[in-house]
């Protein structure tokens, strides 16, 4: 009995003509013999229907080395709902608690959203898809979390559910789980400039970061804007650069503490 079998295959190649004559070039060595190695015409026949360039997202993907197996036949990819080449990396500012309700904790993680870090979150809710799994986690961090060094956060992971991920760290710190539907969305949005806010619910977008969180959005952004004084440690929305590089608030350097 013979089988006709339609394939798709990949081929990092930029010459069309090389795409022909190598993938010719390849079934014509397979064509005889056999899977348990018999010596017979294995391969009877072969044609072309087509052959299309990638899209854009799979060459840079490719050229990052980043590609994994399956990627560009995956309808679940981000490249297949983001417009060629309009993908922009944004800084996403999540809100963060603790599980326990302390109070010392930080306000906020940081990270930078990229077409491959929404890639790894449809890669991973995937794999509780087809294997019934509740979560999957992994070892990794956001770029930075609020007071990071002050409160020794460490031990950090990523963990996806089928439809939504967060951070954690320290045991007992958070991120607020954000559904990876709607950051693909606020991507989609970002990439055609539609940066109207409200995003969508629970995402603001303010000079070009994307903040979101489940209370206060505008005390979110003020707590992200905030920065330390090197000299008493409290935080504020404006500090004065001293010649020896520390940054003092207002109170400081009234007091000449400095």
């Amino acid at each position: 009995m013979a089988y006709i079998a339609a394939i798709k295959i990949l081929v990092d190649e930029a010459n069309e003509a090389n795409v022909y004559d190598g993938i010719n070039e390849m079934l014509r060595s397979a064509q005889y013999g056999g899977p348990n190695g018999e010596d017979r015409g294995w391969i009877v026949d072969w044609k072309f229907e087509s052959v299309d360039p990638a899209n854009e997202s799979v060459n840079a993907s490719i050229a990052r080395g980043s590609y994994k197996e399956g990627d560009a036949f995956d309808d679940r990819m981000i490249h297949k709902d983001i417009p060629v080449k309009a993908f922009n990396p944004f800084r996403l500012v999540i809100e963060a608690y603790t599980v326990g309700g302390i109070d010392d904790r930080p306000s906020w993680a940081e990270l930078t959203v990229t077409e491959d870090f929404l890639n790894k979150l449809q890669r991973m809710r995937a794999v509780c898809e087809d294997a019934g799994l509740d979560s999957v986690s992994v070892s990794q961090a956001p770029d930075k979390w609020d007071r990071e060094e002050e409160l020794g956060i460490e031990g950090d992971t990523l963990k996806v559910w089928p439809d939504h991920f967060w951070f954690e760290a320290n045991s007992d710190i958070e991120t607020r789980m954000i559904d990876i539907d709607f950051l693909i969305q606020v991507a989609k949005k970002i990439a055609i400039g539609d940066t109207e806010n409200p995003l969508l619910p629970g995402f603001m977008i303010r000079n070009g970061i994307v903040f979101y969180g489940e209370s206060d959005l505008e005390e979110l952004v003020s707590s992200y804007e905030e920065v330390e004084c090197s000299e008493c440690g409290a935080r504020t929305k404006t500090v004065i650069g001293c010649p020896d590089g520390a940054e003092i608030c207002g109170s400081c350097f009234n007091n000449g503490a400095h």
